[in-house]
């Protein structure tokens, strides 16, 4: 079991959880925030990616089982449904920043945010596998919450609920066009951990003084999270 692939790679990366609605933060300010936190923890020296995410994946939280269904379906359902997916509303660069690989297309960009556009979104493998079967998810289109949403990328399927879950249809969207106010930002880094936490605690907050940061390391929160479930202690070596 620790050997088996989850999706992500917590070695050298850093969570820094934030929730925006606690300082009275929402909508575009809220968005403009995320993008400087973004933004100033890629300038630190050492610093590979930065990017965002509302829930990550094995922590025991986030969205799942939401229906979804091919285009053009009218009857909506639940014994329609193609399949119950995760989703997770990302950032540009969290994909770097996790160390999760796509296997075709691209990632996502804050142009895909523009509402003349269609919606973008990355699936996982097994979501691509069951809706397109062998063809090619990425320009295909799918249908969640009664939108209308395009493939743009495909990437590795991952574990996000337990090691031992079968394997799971996940899709990432656009965290802007899903607001959230809890956002935790993950840093990819060479710096030693104390190094890159005091740097990131200075740096957050001199974007939004006084706002509440638990910052940790992501195998740390990932130990954490699979003990208080009663799971197997992760060690990654």
């Amino acid at each position: 079991m620790l050997h088996t692939p989850v999706g992500v790679e917590p070695q050298g990366a850093t969570l820094a959880e934030m929730d925006l609605g606690m300082m009275g933060v929402g909508g575009d300010e809220a968005l403009l925030k995320e993008k400087q936190m973004i933004d100033a923890a890629t300038s630190i020296p050492g610093v590979m990616a930065a990017g965002t995410v509302n829930f990550t994946p094995l922590s025991g939280a986030g969205m799942r089982g939401i229906p979804i269904y091919r285009q053009g379906t009218a009857d909506m359902s639940l014994s329609n449904q193609v399949l119950g997916s995760r989703v997770y509303p990302v950032s540009p660069g969290y994909f770097a920043a996790a160390g999760t690989q796509l296997r075709s297309g691209r990632s996502l960009t804050w142009a895909d945010d523009d509402e003349r556009r269609p919606r973008a979104a990355i699936v996982n493998e097994t979501f691509a596998r069951k809706l397109y079967g062998a063809a090619s998810a990425v320009g295909q289109h799918f249908v969640m919450w009664d939108v209308l949403y395009e493939v743009v990328g495909v990437a590795e399927d991952g574990k996000y609920g337990d090691l031992t879950e079968s394997p799971e249809g996940a899709v990432y969207t656009s965290s802007p066009q899903m607001e959230q106010s809890n956002v935790i930002l993950v840093v990819r880094s060479r710096l030693q951990e104390n190094e890159i936490r005091a740097q990131l605690q200075r740096t957050l907050e001199g974007i939004e003084p006084g706002m509440p940061i638990k910052i940790e390391s992501w195998q740390d929160a990932l130990s954490m999270c699979c003990s208080r479930r009663g799971r197997l202690l992760l060690r990654w070596a």
